[in-house]
């Protein structure tokens, strides 16, 4: 416990030389590290080679004071010294920065009979006026402000509209597709969901939450992509390094929950067959097939039986449609999550695979839970070189007239372009991260402008 009262002279006085009275328990000494600090704060308003007057009294247990380090004991050091001197620091400059107020003069008229003048002066207080904002806590920009670019929703590559027809390879429409082509999850007739296993889903979500790291994202300012996994944003003086990947995956849970039975749908054209997306899923080696697991061919039917037995639920909750394509099982349509946004398609024979040997469909519960985990995998945002994430993914592009670099650069801005207009937006609308993500490393805070500020005034 510190107990402490001054004087100090504002920013309008000034003199050659620093004159320093420090008290401590009612004793004249000095402190190098108390004085240097003050010097420091009354440099940024002092003209160059000016210095101030200031008296300091200090009351601190006598066991907390170090009198051993000068032979005449006149300097001393203190217990807890930095973070007082830390504290010491702000009040001073919250006091000079109140302060800082040109002075108002009266004057009388002089008169022949008067001896002199009077002059008087008048300090006006700055108690009821706006506190002034310190360089080291200014917010530097805001996360209302808009880039007009927001205004203009088409990817790089775009010719002007969200469409993707039946071009050669697999491409996408919605159910709820409009005049001019553009995907839309918008639905005029949403069904309630009176489910006990989906509300019970619901509030573990929302118990799970965190609201310290979803004001985080309501309030930040997007400042760039340093890979496909890894994006920086600002909030308030703060810089954070934020897992995309992870916040993604958390992104699409709270969609599909949120309106389950109200998805809208992607139309794919052509549709894959069911049967060559189980075979292409097992030749992936994240699925870590063997020998052991058995004949693929049989492993592909069983696919089929068990995602055609259940095709009318999915259909029907998440909008996952399948249906006989001439003759064929084929996967028709996909869920519509998110505005504007595709997952990588590439990735398609591995989630099938997994929804039909990774959900279990006995328990309704569990079948939920599971069905949300794997499909948020499956829209996640790919780490993958290669992936992209917008609607005109899978669109050919002629190798006479486009060069690799062309290729290439269209698909690096359309990737960034994706998450920067699309996920983030997002993110700062409705993501409700989870608790886990403050201390593994998702949300982490690499710079803070406040101890910035400390670092260049020790240089």
């Amino acid at each position: 416990k510190v107990k402490s009262k001054g004087y100090i002279t504002n920013v309008n006085y000034s003199v050659k030389k620093f004159t320093f009275l420090l008290f401590i328990n009612h004793r004249l000494v000095d402190s190098g590290a108390l004085r240097k600090s003050i010097e420091n704060v009354y440099a940024s308003y002092l003209p160059k080679g000016m210095s101030p007057f200031v008296y300091l009294s200090l009351e601190i247990d006598p066991a907390n004071v170090d009198v051993n380090v000068h032979p005449t004991k006149h300097e001393v050091f203190f217990l807890h010294q930095d973070s007082i001197i830390e504290k010491f620091q702000q009040a001073l400059e919250q006091k000079l920065l109140n302060s800082n107020a040109s002075r108002t003069f009266y004057t009388d008229r002089l008169l022949p009979e008067s001896i002199g003048a009077k002059i008087d002066f008048q300090i006006p207080s700055s108690s009821g006026g706006e506190k002034t904002t310190a360089p080291k806590d200014m917010i530097r920009t805001s996360s209302t402000d808009q880039k007009l670019d927001k205004f203009f929703m088409t990817t790089p590559k775009d010719s002007g509209t969200n469409t993707m027809n039946s071009t050669p390879g697999v491409g996408a429409q919605s159910k709820n597709e409009s005049e001019n082509g553009k995907i839309s999850c918008a639905d005029s007739e949403f069904r309630e969901c009176k489910l006990t296993s989906v509300k019970t889903l619901r509030k573990q979500f929302q118990a799970e939450g965190s609201q310290v790291a979803r004001e985080m994202f309501a309030n930040h300012t997007f400042v760039g992509c340093v890979n496909r996994k890894l994006g920086l944003f600002q909030h308030a003086t703060k810089l954070y390094l934020v897992n995309t990947h992870t916040a993604s995956i958390q992104l699409f849970k709270q969609l599909l929950l949120r309106d389950f039975g109200n998805i809208g749908v992607i139309k794919l054209n052509p549709a894959p067959s069911l049967k060559e997306l189980a075979l292409l899923g097992l030749e992936n080696p994240e699925a870590g097939w063997s020998p052991d697991d058995g004949d693929k061919t049989e492993l592909a039917d069983f696919v089929i039986s068990t995602l055609f037995k259940h095709r009318e639920m999915l259909d029907d909750y998440f909008s996952l449609q399948m249906d006989f394509v001439d003759g064929v099982e084929s996967v028709i349509g996909l869920p519509l999550l998110l505005d504007d946004y595709c997952p990588w398609l590439a990735g398609l024979p591995l989630y099938i695979l997994r929804l039909a040997t990774e959900v279990d469909y006995t328990d309704e519960v569990e079948c939920f839970r599971g069905f949300i985990q794997e499909t948020a995998r499956f829209y996640a945002v790919p780490c993958k070189s290669g992936a992209r994430m917008d609607l005109d993914q899978h669109k050919s592009q002629s190798k006479s007239s486009t060069s690799d670099d062309q290729i290439k650069d269209s698909e690096e801005e359309g990737w960034k372009f994706t998450i920067e207009h699309v996920l983030y937006p997002a993110f700062k609308k409705i993501l409700l991260p989870s608790q886990a993500c403050l201390t593994d490393r998702s949300l982490l805070q690499i710079a803070n402008l406040p101890d910035l500020y400390k670092v260049f005034e020790r240089c």
